[in-house]
């Protein structure tokens, strides 16, 4: 009756010992698989991060730079052809009237 009971306890050994190597296996997979997919995960959202923020940061850069590149160089030729077109006429005529005044008057 002794030697069964040491047996026994002799078995269960075993069988704890089988079933706590076969959780740390299991665990070790797990632990595995999480970190090939969480490394997995990192790599694609960068990849994808980078990708888009990189398109999407140049289309609104450029948009926005040709836009408000364009908007004051389209001001600026108006005030510049405004102000040029309005001096020239005013300082032409002007000049002109003086002049004529003057020939106009000495004759």
């Amino acid at each position: 009756a002794v030697v069964s009971t040491q047996s026994g306890h002799y078995r269960r050994g075993i069988l704890q010992c089988i079933l706590q190597y076969m959780l740390q296996c299991i665990l070790q997979c797990i632990y595995s698989i999480y970190y090939s997919v969480f490394t997995v995960y990192t790599i694609m959202y960068t990849t994808v991060y980078t990708t888009l923020y990189t398109t999407v940061y140049t289309t609104v850069y450029t948009t926005v730079y040709t836009t408000v590149y364009y908007s004051v160089f389209t001001v600026y030729t108006i005030m510049y052809t405004t102000v040029y077109t309005t001096l020239y006429t005013t300082v032409y005529t002007t000049v002109y009237s003086t002049k004529y005044n003057t020939v106009y008057t000495t004759m």
